[in-house]
């Protein structure tokens, strides 16, 4: 997932919607540590636990922006950090286009959030498409310049991504949860669970991304496992949640 470092709040949500959605079900997303879209796309994965890979533009030793020096090692703790270059290498203007080739190469498919009509994340679109990759693009306000690199795209033939759904359904990968669609607000998507307290709205919330043991709700909340227990079985009877076969909670 890859997108312009100079994002707008509709592409910082859209990359983070579909980030969370995609490593809430286990599929590794993967950027290039720059600030904006690549930026968000890294922390959603990282917020649910999720698995991420970053491409760098330099060497290991040259952490470009500075300002993601601390993503940089979150990154390095359970996912992975790329890098064609020499340790030392520094990040040098014509490594950042030369290093989108390893960014679609390595992935199943690209998705483009926000691109102005010239960028890198066309440059990694075009690599996609010579590489026989899925390209999505999300598209944007007609007005906005930032969009117009996506919404070209769409035209040129990408699948037009407006909900992460359309992702699974393109790479015929099987979903188990609904999706939040970007313009969807999350104080309207919970209205449906009136009367649910604070600590179950967020067991949905954690629910809506993939199934889950108990011990996965555990250490997501604050809670004791005794508590936990309790209000997983009154959100049972309420026919709210329901477990598997395999014992997993999910959403009713």
């Amino acid at each position: 997932m890859v997108g312009t470092r100079n994002c707008t709040d509709y592409g910082r949500k859209a990359a983070q919607i579909i980030s969370e959605f995609l490593a809430g079900k286990g599929i590794t997303v993967v950027s290039g540590l720059a600030e904006g879209i690549d930026t968000y796309a890294h922390k959603a994965a990282l917020k649910i636990k999720g698995n991420t890979v970053a491409v760098l533009g330099a060497g290991h030793n040259n952490i470009y922006p500075l300002s993601n020096k601390r993503l940089f090692y979150e990154i390095g703790e359970t996912g992975a950090i790329l890098s064609e270059y020499l340790p030392d290498m520094k990040p040098l203007r014509g490594n950042f286009p030369a290093r989108n080739r390893i960014i679609s190469g390595i992935s199943e498919a690209v998705i483009i959030v926000e691109s102005k009509r010239k960028g890198g994340a066309l440059i990694t679109a075009e690599f996609a498409a010579n590489q026989g990759k899925t390209v999505f693009a999300v598209p944007g306000n007609v007005t906005s310049l930032k969009s117009e690199g996506t919404n070209m795209l769409i035209k040129d033939g990408a699948v037009i991504l407006t909900n992460p759904e359309d992702i699974l359904e393109e790479l015929g990968m099987v979903s188990c949860a609904p999706a939040e669609n970007f313009t969807e607000d999350s104080a309207e998507a919970k209205k449906d669970f009136a009367g649910c307290d604070e600590d179950e709205l967020k067991i949905i919330e954690m629910l809506s991304y993939k199934q889950m043991h108990l011990d996965e709700l555990l250490s997501g909340m604050n809670l004791d496992i005794s508590v936990l227990s309790l209000k997983l079985m009154k959100m049972e009877m309420k026919h709210i949640i329901k477990q598997d076969t395999h014992g997993k909670y999910l959403l009713d």
